[in-house]
């Protein structure tokens, strides 16, 4: 919020939105307009965040389980915005820097490297530095001055002190080359690395409420008059179409400046923004668990819309919170996604980024335009800043590396839901169903597909047990011999038996047949209803030794199957004959079994089981193939792919979050993946200032 005092009866006015640039008198009801070069680009420059450091002098801390305390302040502004420069001292008696830029912190100690690094004018983003023996890559170029010191400093400065550095970064490693005494043939490097508030454990910080306006100066504002009567202007709706007094009924001139900034003022606050400028929200969850979202009140304080060369577009929210800095929460076609600059830089392999342990893949190379601003930002960002972004995905979450002219920042984002969404910000209405695919959306085959393939395992499971219960569990109904004399054809009918319970039955045929085949013809009968089941059944078995060796061919057992044979008492009729020349008589063993159960139905079951989770398995394939589909590097899009679902790559783009360079300082080349550096640069890292190192 910012506070000004009316100018008609002195009353103080709050303009509760950090868009807000028209507010009313609540005691005189004078329209007031805030005064400031901001409310002459609306829409199309943001205005700057006010310096909200909770660090003062006297604040302490820990770095490596060695506590220090805060003694010096340098603060330095560039083109883009400003950061400050802690001076510290450790219990041990070091002295060091700790940079705070856009809510993020530097801990760095002053190094001696055997070779000097290039001149600040020789330097470009990406390019690789000696430093020590060790080649950081180059994130950061920055050109800053001096606003002011304060406390104990080991050098004097005083406002308009010239302070080029170029900001480094290796491994999780940050380092910093302050050029600010190159005239006096000094350049000094600084090295350490970036660390989270959290595990700075700071005390003794000032006071949230003392934090907006610490270096601002007071906000101003003027009434808007009647220039007929001098009567205060009444702004009586949202929207103005006729400007009129209503207590003389002149009709203001709409050349005049003040109502054009009005106009101007209105047209973009009407901008269909899914959520207000100045709401306040809370991210939960288990994705947020122990992370720099979770449990911080946000305030929505900025609004930009931006479009890429690619054809698509989004908008994004800058989110702030005195205590834990800057994230973002971005939205395309009903697709939300919250981000924050990464603790440490990803490091590039080919088309590979890696993170946390994960890799990520690379989805997509743009340039992206702003094309709209509302609000307060952390840098001056404005329509038409050009910037180079690379997008790797790991559903649900995605990296983003941007890079401009003379910065190099990284982001990671989260998807969110947009119920998620209206939940942490207590938005009234619902939000906008999400069109399409998200590059970052999680499939919902993910949670699925494992348990439809382990629901396959385990009914499949089950099937084979019961397989072979009821494949070697039996019942014998009846069990009797036979025997084939050479040259006669042999006949027999078995006594009567009772078969219980339905099913399939199982002859088994056990033969003593040797060098000699058997032929055999079944008819099992039910005597009550004449009703007959016929099979046949050969049965032949060799054997002899050639050449010292022995050999057999053949079997001397069977078996034939009498398929739904309903319970009851049958007779089973047997008829037999062997080769005329045959020397011996072939017995046989008969034994007829209920409870066989059938290995082909058992496969036909396991084939049905099958079908489920491999229906997953293509849906999600399918899912894949529309998400990669306008991607760099599509996927599968074979005709037999017939999920039409469009893909929304607006929503991947949650990056511009972590961004402060000056965009403006000239449009990025567009090219391919740079890949010549293993590490992209840290956003918005300020850059530590020249030091003595105790």
């Amino acid at each position: 919020m910012k506070l000004a005092n009316c100018p008609q009866c002195g009353a103080q006015v709050t303009f509760h939105a950090a868009a807000s640039v028209l507010a009313v008198c609540k005691y005189c009801t004078s329209t007031l307009m805030r005064r400031g070069e901001a409310l002459e680009h609306i829409g199309k420059m943001a205005e700057l965040q006010d310096d909200p450091t909770l660090i003062q002098i006297a604040t302490e801390g820990t770095y490596k389980g060695v506590h220090f305390g805060v003694i010096g302040r340098i603060q330095m502004r560039y083109a883009a915005g400003l950061w400050n420069e802690w001076h510290i001292m450790f219990d041990d008696m070091r002295t060091g820097w700790l940079g705070e830029a856009s809510g993020e912190f530097y801990v760095t100690f002053e190094r001696q490297v055997a070779l000097a690094p290039p001149p600040f004018e020789a330097l470009k983003v990406d390019d690789r530095i000696d430093l020590g023996g060790r080649f950081y890559t180059v994130t950061n170029l920055e050109s800053a001055t001096c606003i002011t010191g304060q406390g104990e400093l080991p050098f004097s400065v005083g406002p308009g002190y010239a302070a080029p550095v170029a900001d480094l970064e290796l491994d999780g490693e940050f380092a910093t080359i302050d050029y600010s005494d190159t005239g006096e043939g000094i350049t000094r490097v600084y090295v350490g690395e970036k660390v989270s508030a959290r595990d700075l454990k700071f005390g003794n910080l000032r006071d949230p409420r003392d934090a907006p306006d610490v270096l601002a100066p007071k906000h101003q504002a003027d009434a808007f008059n009647c220039p007929n009567c001098a009567a205060p202007f009444k702004l009586s709706s949202g929207k103005i179409q006729t400007y009129g007094c209503a207590s003389c009924g002149a009709v203001l001139d709409t050349s005049d400046k003040r109502v054009q900034l009005v106009e101007k003022a209105q047209a973009a606050m009407a901008y269909p923004l899914r959520i207000a400028l100045g709401s306040k929200g809370r991210f939960s969850g288990e994705q947020f668990k122990g992370g720099k979202l979770e449990g911080v009140e946000w305030e929505l304080i900025g609004h930009m819309r931006r479009s890429s060369d690619a054809g698509f577009s989004w908008s994004e929210y800058l989110l702030f919170n005195v205590s834990s800095g800057y994230a973002w929460l971005s939205e395309s076609d009903g697709h939300w996604s919250v981000s924050s600059p990464p603790e440490r830089t990803p490091k590039v392999i080919g088309l590979t980024a890696f993170h946390r342990g994960e890799s990520f893949d690379h989805y997509q190379h743009y340039q992206t335009e702003v094309q709209h601003v509302l609000g307060e930002f952390y840098w001056k960002v404005k329509a038409g800043d050009l910037v180079d972004v690379n997008d790797y995905i790991l559903p649900p979450q995605l990296l983003s590396r941007e890079k401009t002219a003379n910065e190099v920042s990284w982001s990671c984002a989260q998807y969110l839901t947009p119920e998620q969404v209206r939940l942490a910000f207590n938005v009234k209405t619902p939000l906008a169903e999400p069109k399409g695919i998200a590059p970052n959306q999680p499939s919902p085959f993910t949670q699925t597909n494992p348990v439809l393939w382990k629901r396959f395992g385990l009914f499949a499971l089950g099937a084979l047990l019961l397989q072979v219960y009821f494949a070697f569990t039996t019942n014998t109904v009846m069990k009797d011999t036979f025997s084939i004399a050479p040259n006669i054809e042999s006949t027999k009918t078995t006594e009567p038996f009772k078969i219980a319970g339905n099913g399939p039955l199982v002859l088994q045929n056990r033969t003593d047949v040797d060098n000699n085949w058997a032929s055999f013809n079944y008819t099992l009968v039910d005597p009550g209803t004449g009703k007959v089941w016929r099979a046949e059944q050969n049965v032949e078995h060799y054997s002899g030794v050639d050449q010292g060796e022995s050999w057999s061919e053949g079997s001397r057992s069977a078996q034939v199957v009498f398929a739904d044979v309903p319970p009851g008492t049958y007779q089973l009729q047997v008829e037999g004959e062997t080769a005329k020349n045959a020397r011996h008589a072939v017995g046989a063993t008969l034994q007829l079994e209920r409870g066989h159960a059938s290995w082909l139905n058992w496969l036909l079951l396991q084939v049905l089981l099958l079908l489920m989770p491999l229906w997953g398995w293509w849906r999600a394939k399918a899912f894949e193939n529309a998400r990669w589909a306008d991607s760099d590097h599509p996927r599968d899009n074979s005709d037999d792919d017939d999920d039409d679902t469009p893909v929304v790559h607006g929503s991947s783009n949650t990056s511009s979050s972590s961004f402060s360079g000056d965009s403006n300082s000239g449009a990025t080349q567009f090219t391919e993946i740079d890949n010549s550096s293993d590490s992209g640069g840290s956003s918005d890292s300020g850059s530590s200032s020249s030091s003595d190192d105790n």
